[in-house]
């Protein structure tokens, strides 16, 4: 597939897996709710409408959590630890890094074919819900129109009798409009509801089956139902790859159908209102509004028999408790290794290779006597080859080098590599060109990288042929601060030799024009192991006392 842009291929990364845990929650939350009604299938539908809406709740909650949760369990990063010891005043040894890592039990999901496909099904996640959401919206726009071209009711006779039984059952004032693009009765609107009614409603259905019917579209105005069906009809389209979800939704239709028509039946009597149920089948009409509106819910036959039958639910048999339990049971076996899967996969980012990293080096590095002219970058490694600078008097006779890889968004290095001390000869002003190989492809991590990625190559230790070792350690703060160690500046030989005091009494300068305290001791320019110390204001020679040895271990 083609490489996208790395911050897109990280959230599809996140949606697809989240998605695909996603489902499993959702799919154990319906499977609980079946259950539920199964053991509780006489409940009263105000119940089992109460049982849908915590069930679509819980299902809500756990996928704005689960990319949380997910995100927050990634691995931490891959460095490398350096046991640095100090030598005389500063000469520093540094035995070999002690790689810490990540644990090596990533499973093999985090391979480019499960980013790949996590990809996909996160793509497919966000145009399935952003074509659901544009449905939705276009529905409420439609809605909207028929509303505007509606006309008003000419009840006549019948709306005292409505208004009489709006005010005995305290139903709230609405307007009842009639209009062609409607089959059945219908409720527009929160703030300012309306009730739709077919252009012909009145004529053919008579007084005392629009009564009823109008009366359930009172019951809907009365719970708020237009809002919450709104609301449902977003977590839907949000999470519109869940089956589980769509299953609970069609519960809750359901279940704000069924509560209405007992309203209505238990006022007006379930004979006159299972006869204009009956009536408005006759007619050929939908159970229903459009579609487009997303107010479908069960169809009018089975409103109509359940209010024959005087059961709040239809029984379900010994034999489909056990299917379903036995069928959330396997569901739950099979996807509990999903989320330390899922996690463990985010735990791990597109894959770096040396080739698509950028690196820099330093040309000189304070102290070190030794200049970085080239680093070429290679297919083994991001820190290829090296051409050095023997800027000392004295030969060469061993490097290590250093690689740092970093992100601008992190606190802390993605991985810090060493190469082992490399032999050489170089003699004083004399170049070589040394392999090193670090931050190869097999070392980088694969963790998520939040920013741009940058490595830098460096020089870790040099070893003169008198024995004197220079060092540094790399340190991190935002990118990448090279932590110098002692000596971190020097002073040329002339001034050594000139014994030249200073500009200011008692303070030593550099041939930079910094200035030194008394008794401050640097390193002399191009002399390795050789120092000076600020005496009065000007440079003298130095030697380091030697240190006691220390007890054997």
């Amino acid at each position: 597939m083609p490489r996208l842009d790395p911050t897109l291929e990280r959230w599809l990364i996140v949606a697809g897996w989240s998605a695909i845990v996603i489902v499993w929650h959702t799919t154990l939350v319906a499977g609980l709710l079946s259950i539920w009604r199964v053991l509780r299938r006489r409940a009263t539908a105000p119940r089992q409408y109460r049982a849908s809406m915590v069930a679509l709740g819980a299902c809500v909650a756990l996928a704005a959590a689960t990319p949380i949760v997910l995100t927050s369990a990634r691995g931490g990063p891959m460095v490398a630890k350096s046991a640095v010891s100090p030598g005389k005043m500063g000469a520093i040894t540094n035995p070999g890094p002690a790689l810490e890592s990540a644990p090596a039990s990533a499973p093999a999901a985090s391979g480019v074919q499960a980013r790949s496909i996590a990809v996909v099904i996160g793509g497919l996640w966000l145009v399935g819900s952003l074509i659901a959401l544009v449905r939705l919206a276009g529905g409420w726009m439609l809605a909207r129109w028929i509303r505007r071209r509606a006309t008003v009711v000419p009840l006549d006779a019948l709306a005292a009798n409505i208004d009489d039984m709006r005010l005995a059952w305290r139903f709230p004032a609405v307007s009842l409009l009639a209009s062609p693009h409607v089959e059945a009765p219908v409720v527009l609107g929160h703030r300012a509801p309306v009730i739709l009614l077919p252009s012909d409603a009145a004529r053919q259905l008579g007084a005392e089956a629009i009564t009823p019917l109008i009366a359930h579209e009172l019951a809907h105005v009365s719970r708020s139902d237009y809002a919450a069906n709104l609301a449902q009809s977003i977590a839907e389209a949000l999470l519109v790859f869940s089956p589980g979800v769509h299953w609970i939704a069609g519960r809750i239709r359901e279940a704000r159908e069924y509560c209405c028509d007992d309203l209505v039946a238990a006022r007006c009597g379930s004979r006159p209102y299972v006869e204009a149920l009956t009536t408005l089948a006759g007619l050929g009409a939908a159970a229903h509004a459009r579609p487009v509106l997303s107010v479908a819910g069960p169809r009018l036959i089975v409103r109509i028999r359940r209010l024959l039958q005087e059961d709040s639910m239809i029984p379900f048999s010994g034999v489909r408790l056990v299917a379903v339990v036995g069928g959330l049971a396997f569901v739950g076996i099979v996807g509990s290794p999903l989320m330390p899967l899922s996690a463990s996969a985010l735990a791990q980012g597109p894959a770096l290779t040396p080739a698509a990293v950028p690196f820099a080096y330093p040309l000189e590095q304070e102290g070190a006597n030794v200049a970085l002219r080239s680093f070429v970058s290679t297919e083994a490694g991001v820190c290829g080859t090296a051409r050095i600078e023997n800027q000392a008097d004295i030969p060469l006779v061993g490097v290590r080098f250093a690689g740092v890889l970093s992100a601008m968004a992190e606190s802390s290095p993605l991985f810090v590599q060493f190469s082992d001390e490399i032999p050489v000869a170089v003699a004083p002003g004399a170049s070589e060109t040394i392999t090193a190989d670090l931050l190869t492809e097999t070392a980088m991590p694969t963790r998520p990288v939040r920013g741009q990625v940058q490595a830098t190559c460096m020089l870790a230790q040099a070893r003169f042929a008198n024995g004197h070792v220079w060092g540094i350690e790399p340190v991190t703060a935002r990118a990448i601060d090279l932590q110098m160690r002692f000596p971190k500046v020097d002073v040329p030989r002339a001034l050594v030799d000139a014994r030249t005091p200073g500009g200011t009494p008692g303070v030593c300068l550099d041939d930079h024009e910094r200035s030194y305290s008394l008794g401050a001791i640097v390193g002399v320019r191009y002399e390795p192991g050789r120092f000076a110390r600020c005496v009065e204001g000007a440079w003298s020679d130095y030697e380091l006392p030697s240190r006691p040895a220390g007890p054997a271990r």
